[in-house]
């Protein structure tokens, strides 16, 4: 039998006249017990009333959620592509996460938020570092999943951080990315060299094949560049530590694993997504959950784009035995990417103890 339970929290608003108002925030959670006693939860919907003065204990809360006006659609976003990366638990890997911040940022991405678990303090200098975020602008949010349940959201709760990513950029940039550290959503550089001329790729062909219904999401496969297959010739070894202050070319990770499966993932199998917030509901992890009106989703041809997962790939134990290809496409973006990364890590090198 299904129960009904209220529970009472708090948010805050921006008004016309910019002062901080506060009002009540009830989600209604439907919920029933089964026959072995598990709680099964459901969100039914959030109510929010205004207060008619602000409770003075209400400005001490640390758990204020805070509601933006979303521009109007005729006012440009200030950034074309913005990156979420889902909860991070106990990364810090610090070469590794600068070659994937430049990475992206070579890519048009103008603004980052990283939803933090546990980062270690040198990446963590690196995402608060001015000299970073002058050139490109990161949030950094604490994240502990409400509820201990993987079943309902999804691992260290990324169903509702992909949501709050999709709400939190509305109005502020055209597109979001969710992706992790060791994924690189790479074009095919004889169609396009960044993320801006993709979808201006993909657009076109879309249009030119008479699909019906207006874009919300562009659905990318996935292929697997496991990292027990054979490195790149004269790459670095495995098992060598990175010297960051000499960090090379055959240091980086997109161009010392270029072997993968031969075959790339079907689609809504760990396929990863350019949503544009304006137009999705629920973005979605692997596939797009629900758009607004009738827009749909691109299931984007490999040949255009697609993921470059890079990490030892335990659910294919016997990888190693399965027939693979080489890809070298991300060599093409090698030479801008190592100017970028030495350059940080000259900047950064005393200020985040770089060594």
């Amino acid at each position: 039998m299904a129960k009904i339970m209220k529970i009472a929290k708090f948010c805050s608003d921006l008004n016309l006249t910019s002062e901080l108002s506060f009002c009540s925030l009830t989600p209604e959670l439907a919920y029933q017990e089964d026959s072995s006693s598990q709680i099964i939860k459901f969100a039914r919907f959030v109510s929010i009333t205004p207060f008619p003065e602000v409770r003075e204990s209400l400005t001490t809360s640390s758990n204020l959620l805070k509601l933006t006006q979303p521009r109007s659609t005729d006012v440009a976003e200030p950034y074309d592509f913005a990156v979420c990366v889902q909860p991070t638990y106990n990364y810090a890997n610090v070469a590794e996460f600068l070659e994937w911040l430049e990475f992206y940022k070579m890519m048009g991405i103008g603004h980052f938020t990283f939803y933090n678990m546990s980062i270690g303090p040198r990446v963590s200098c690196v995402m608060k570092s001015a000299a970073v975020n002058a050139e490109t602008p990161i949030t950094i949010l604490k994240w502990t999943s409400p509820i201990p349940d993987d079943n309902v959201l999804h691992l260290n709760g990324q169903l509702a951080q992909s949501n709050d990513c999709a709400f939190r950029y509305r109005g502020l940039s055209k597109h979001i990315i969710g992706v992790d550290y060791d994924e690189f959503l790479v074009p095919n550089y004889t169609h396009a060299r960044n993320f801006g001329e993709l979808i201006n790729v993909l657009d076109t062909l879309w249009t030119s094949e008479r699909r019906t219904g207006s874009l919300a999401s562009y659905q990318f496969r996935m292929g697997v560049f496991d990292t027990s297959f054979e490195n790149f010739p004269n790459s670095r070894n495995n098992s060598t530590p990175v010297n960051i202050l000499k960090f090379g070319l055959y240091d980086f990770k997109t161009y010392r694993y270029v072997t993968r499966l031969e075959f790339v993932f079907p689609f809504r199998r760990r396929s990863k997504l350019i949503s544009k917030p304006r137009s999705v509901i629920e973005p979605g992890l692997h596939w797009m959950d629900e758009a607004v009106g009738d827009e749909v989703e691109f299931q984007v041809p490999p040949e255009f784009a697609y993921l470059h997962h890079i990490r030892r790939f335990d659910e294919c134990m016997d990888c190693i035995n399965l027939p693979q290809r080489g890809d070298v496409t991300t060599h093409f973006y090698a030479s801008e990417l190592l100017k970028r990364v030495q350059n940080m890590v000259v900047t950064l090198a005393r200020e985040c103890d770089l060594e």
